[in-house]
């Protein structure tokens, strides 16, 4: 009978504080916007600027203030109360902005609920499921979550299970029988062991899909629904991504039941204070340049390109040059990518080459300079890179001389929303937005001041409109 009343309840029972209830939707908005926030769907929550009045117990917020988190992102000040109350949520943002946190938080603050109202008995939970596209995610995860849990002396004790390939289940599987509050896992294992019974998502209450539009992108689609179809049609569905493509938005309308999508505006990229600049350089030229380019800065350095060809190239190089350096691909053995990450955060190692795919999704720390081998073929996967970058650092970006007169346009676009000097290279290189823009001086669309049509938060809304189940 304890298992039925666990699925039937919310994921918590935080309710929005009085004072933030009675703000019309006026001030709610004008909220939004000082914090460069972009909201979407129906009877949307507040923003809530602190984690006492979202609901995080005192030790909690001891634990996050050691972590040196001591208040919310903008992200999490409106993404922590969509989730906390039990709402469909899509949050999408190129740049590090807590969205781990925002979804790991209220499924910890869920787990110590249930835990202190009845003891979890053999066998019982999940209460949260997070889905993750690769191992090394899963495990960074993981980490993260035990971090918080173990420094909660003073709160029942909640167990976590990390559920991927090439980890040893027999100790994960003693901790399922004795019940599991939270399972991280990649698609393919999580589907093998609900297809032998091992794991039951009848009383699940949440489920994230991390890296939604990379599970996706990876062939995933199936796994995902499968293991949709075992959990609850009143399951909440979190789904953090860093894009909207098409497939997206078709499970979005499938799989989710009044979603509110949440955005970061491209405005709020001018606060990074980061050196941004380009070089032309020819396909021979660039591992030359490398050595010169790397002068700018001291490691520890992150090398970006296009293929795994390309990053066992630079690591050749490089190692032949006596730099400490390792890379980071698809053709990597388990074991050897996570070393890779592991030695190159600790400081061991000076330079990691790392291709996009690789390297998606996962935190690097304290990155002084990232180069990019290549431009990669969309702007936002350049902007993913840039946000790899630790405070301050220099972003250098080895352009060719055939490359697309668009995606030179959107670097242009991004560069001057970014507050950063336009490089000769590049000033030349006009749209139809430049010349209305430089006519006018104001944004294209919106027609109003300090921004282009590029990141107008306007536009950008509108487009999510028309985009997502709304």
């Amino acid at each position: 009978m304890s298992a039925i009343n666990r699925s039937e309840s919310p994921l918590t029972l935080w309710r929005c504080p009085n004072k933030y209830k009675k703000l019309d939707e006026l001030h709610k908005e004008i909220r939004r916007e000082k914090r460069s926030i972009i909201s979407v769907g129906n009877s949307i929550p507040p923003l809530i600027k602190s984690f006492k009045r979202l609901g995080v117990p005192r030790d909690i917020r001891k634990i996050l203030k050691k972590m040196h988190i001591r208040k919310p992102t903008s992200l999490q000040m409106q993404a922590l109360p969509a989730i906390l109350i039990g709402r469909d949520t899509l949050m999408m943002s190129l740049t590090r902005s807590g969205k781990t946190l925002a979804f790991c938080l209220p499924l910890i603050m869920g787990s110590f609920e249930e835990e202190h109202r009845m003891n979890f008995i053999e066998g019982e939970g999940p209460v949260g499921l997070i889905v993750v596209p690769s191992r090394e995610l899963a495990y960074q995860i993981y980490k993260f979550i035990l971090k918080i849990i173990d420094e909660a002396r003073n709160y029942p004790k909640i167990r976590v299970i990390l559920c991927i390939g090439g980890v040893d289940m027999k100790h994960q599987m003693e901790i399922l029988r004795q019940g599991v509050h939270i399972i991280i896992s990649t698609p393919g294992r999580l589907s093998d062991m609900l297809a032998k019974h091992k794991i039951f998502l009848a009383h699940c209450k949440a489920i994230v899909l991390d890296e939604a539009d990379r599970l996706l992108d990876l062939g995933f689609e199936d796994d995902i629904r499968i293991i949709l179809s075992h959990a609850r049609p009143a399951c909440q569905i979190i789904l953090s991504s860093a894009t909207i493509p098409k497939k997206i938005q078709e499970f979005s309308r499938q799989a989710m039941k009044d979603p509110i999508f949440i955005n970061l505006s491209r405005q709020s990229l001018s606060k990074l204070k980061l050196t941004q600049e380009v070089e032309y350089a020819g396909h021979d030229q660039k591992l030359l340049k490398l050595l010169e380019t790397m002068q700018k800065t001291n490691p520890p350095i992150l090398i970006f390109c296009e293929n795994k060809i390309d990053a066992d190239k630079i690591e050749r190089f490089l190692y032949e040059k006596r730099i400490d350096v390792a890379c980071l691909h698809g053709g990597k053995e388990q074991n050897e990518r996570t070393q890779a990450i592991k030695d190159f955060n600790r400081g061991k190692l000076d330079v990691l080459a790392a291709t996009d795919v690789a390297a998606k999704g996962l935190n690097f720390y304290n990155v002084r300079h990232i180069i990019n081998f290549d431009l990669p073929k969309e702007i936002d996967s350049y902007i993913q890179r840039v946000c790899r970058a630790g405070k301050r650092a220099v972003i250098t970006t080895y352009l060719s001389y055939n490359l697309d007169k668009l995606l030179l346009c959107d670097l242009k676009h991004f560069l001057e929303d970014s507050r950063q000097n336009i490089p000769i290279e590049l000033e030349g290189i006009l749209d139809g937005e430049d010349e209305q823009v430089t006519r006018e001086g104001n944004c294209a669309y919106c027609k109003l001041p300090d921004h282009r049509r590029s990141s107008c938060p306007t536009l950008q809304q509108e487009r999510l409109k028309s985009l997502l189940p709304i």
